[in-house]
């Protein structure tokens, strides 16, 4: 099997500058495969050539159509491209279009390149040297602007040798790499010599190996391919760097076409709503406005979507935003994926950037911290760790290793180690159970607290502070990340606990002359009939006072613990709860079990009132409950 170069490269100019006549000479492979491609002269679709290169190895070439009718092409073999030839007509030079062409290459994420100056030998010295100029002027300023220029002719062969030394230069750089699982856009589907599909394309990231399952996506179709090719040549896997056939036995070609995804099973979803960072790269061209119509190229897929600008009203030309992009087709796409868009009518060059999130439907719970969300997505393109430590800040919720590598779209073995580094940094906590958390998330939970018992303090100065209960609710904060947060202001002395109640730190519960004759007149209401207590709403009305202080004092008397609430909303004494505690003992040790009849009619009470008072003694440990039976505990 022979070696493989990790370089793409995609052969880009305008039509008749000699691109295809260039990559017959130095390949031997003619690339214009259709008929009407040889009948008009034009290439229309993709071409693919191997390249041998003076170390054995094969590196991979592919010819672009260089049209603006075929654009949709041209920009789906950019996408699978690592580097650029860049062919210019040294007869005829920069000619329009040529600086769009160059534009969509750097918004993909191309940063290698060469240049031809073709047909040297049809051109004179001064045309020549003019044509070098000018193209030297389009590179000024961009990704490519330190690319060899290299002067060729496919008639003679002139510049060729040279040509082939500086592609090996460039297959001799270490390729650059994209992490995650196993994901290849479809360039070409077609049927197979005596079955089943063959899907070509260049692999983004991972790898896979014949027998292996994999999805394609939409369509949500899985198979095997039971052989894999690169540059027709049996190969060991699909990897990046290099074009493959997936042989798939059980797949139609109807099934599937340019657009799809090949990934690892799992990972990806068709998305119909696309959030991204945006660069309106079109010089001269008109502002971006919200809702217009455009022409979204990803991957080798084409779709059509109306862009919505969420910083700003408009985008102007030269300046970038964060933008949805609503297609009417659903796409597979990951964070991190580049596209470039192309007005709608006219069908001309806008500009491009790098996806964040796809979603199937915008969800209205993502709106209120849209932006933010975004940017933290936007935060984690620059590594594997910054994309692990993205995630894990999206989570509100603690994270296993598995739901991170889900989300960040890479192995769990890596994830794992990934996520030791950050927590090695302070970045990331780890919950027990195998759950993480990241840092900012639970500095959040704790200022959100803070904040809480702060306004608690503020709400009800006489209180002895919230029930962590009713805290935890009115914080929503997911319960294992409430724990540690409280946990952790404890610790600090930001918070005390008294008498199981919660109260921020150097707050001191206010003493209010009202509430002795308040407590008073309570307590009063509480024993007078032990047992046949008032509910909570009658309290004011009986006592003639306003409801609100009422209900303030009568809180205070619970915290404190003179006041027992139980089940049903009965309230009692606690004198009255310890009087109850003790006619029951009585009645177990002389008749074996408490029965609910008799202890009713020990406390002179009613149903409604003894049955939450057994279930306080339940709770208590006073009592156990066998069926319908009460019995004292040993």
């Amino acid at each position: 099997m022979p070696p493989f170069s990790s370089l793409v490269l995609a052969a880009a100019g305008l039509s008749g500058h000699g691109k295809s006549a260039l990559i017959h000479r130095v390949t031997g492979a003619d690339t214009d495969r259709l008929p009407e491609e040889k009948r008009l002269g034009l290439t229309i679709d993709l071409g693919f050539a191997p390249l041998l290169l003076p170390d054995g190895s094969t590196a991979g070439l592919i010819d672009l159509p260089g049209s603006d009718r075929f654009a949709r092409n041209m920009i789906a073999g950019a996408a699978a491209a690592n580097a650029l030839l860049l062919v210019v007509a040294a007869d005829r030079g920069v000619e329009p279009g040529l600086r769009d062409m160059v534009a969509s290459f750097e918004l993909l994420g191309v940063r290698r390149g060469i240049v031809c100056l073709s047909r040297v030998d049809v051109a004179s010295a001064v045309r020549s040297r003019q044509s070098e100029v000018e193209v030297r002027d389009l590179l000024r300023g961009t990704a490519f602007r330190d690319a060899p220029v290299i002067r060729t002719s496919a008639t003679t062969g002139e510049g060729c040798a040279d040509l082939l030394g500086a592609i090996a230069a460039l297959a001799a750089l270490p390729p650059p790499v994209e992490p995650g699982i196993f994901r290849m856009p479809v360039l070409r589907a077609f049927a197979g010599r005596t079955s089943g599909t063959v899907l070509t394309g260049v692999p983004i990231s991972g790898s896979a190996r014949a027998g292996e399952l994999l999805e394609i996506i939409p369509g949500e179709k899985t198979g095997r391919p039971v052989r894999i090719e690169s540059y027709h040549v049996e190969a060991a896997d699909a990897s990046p760097g290099r074009s493959v056939a997936l042989h798939f036995p059980d797949l139609r070609p109807s099934e599937t076409s340019r657009g799809a995804v090949v990934a690892a099973p799992g990972f990806l979803r068709p998305s119909s709503v696309l959030y991204a960072r945006l660069r309106h790269a079109a010089s001269g061209a008109p502002p971006i406005g919200q809702g217009d119509a455009v022409r979204v190229h990803c991957g080798a897929a084409e779709n059509i979507g109306a862009i919505q600008i969420l910083e700003g009203r408009e985008l102007p030309a030269g300046r970038e935003a964060l933008v949805e992009i609503r297609l009417l087709e659903p796409v597979a796409v990951a964070p991190g994926d580049r596209f470039v868009l192309r007005f709608q009518s006219p069908p001309a060059f806008v500009g491009g950037g790098r996806i964040l999130e796809g979603r199937a439907e915008v969800s209205m719970a993502l709106r209120p911290r849209l932006l933010e969300k975004l940017r933290i997505r936007e935060s984690g393109l620059g590594s594997r760790e910054a994309r692990v430590e993205a995630e894990l800040r999206l989570h509100d919720t603690p994270a296993t290793v598995g739901d991170l590598a889900r989300a960040a779209m890479l192995d769990e073995e890596e994830t794992g180690v990934l996520l030791e580094g950050l927590a090695g940094k302070g970045a990331v906590a780890a919950l027990g159970g195998g759950f993480f958390a990241h840092t900012s998330t639970l500095s959040a939970a704790r200022a959100e607290l803070l904040r809480a018992l702060q306004a608690a303090a503020q709400r009800n100065p006489a209180a002895l502070g919230v029930e962590p209960g009713a805290l935890q609710v009115g914080t929503a904060l997911e319960p294992a990340i409430f724990a540690i947060a409280l946990a952790a202001v404890e610790s600090a002395g930001l918070a005390v606990r008294d008498r199981g109640f919660l109260r921020i730190a150097g707050h001191v519960p206010a003493a209010n002359p009202e509430f002795e004759g308040l407590f008073s007149g309570i307590r009063q209401l509480l024993l007078e009939s032990p047992f046949s207590t008032p509910r909570l709403e009658d309290f004011p009305r009986r006592m003639g006072r306003d409801a609100a202080a009422v209900i303030s004092a009568l809180n205070r008397m619970i915290q404190e613990g003179e006041v027992v609430r139980l089940g049903d909303g009965v309230l009692l004494h606690r004198d009255a709860v310890e009087r109850a505690k003790a006619i029951a003992v009585q009645i177990g040790r002389a008749k074996g079990e408490v029965n609910p009849g008799e202890f009713r009619d020990a406390l002179g009470t009613t149903r409604k009132y003894v049955i939450p008072i057994l279930e306080h003694l339940e709770a208590a440990g006073v009592t156990s409950r066998k069926g319908g039976a009460h019995y004292l505990k040993a």
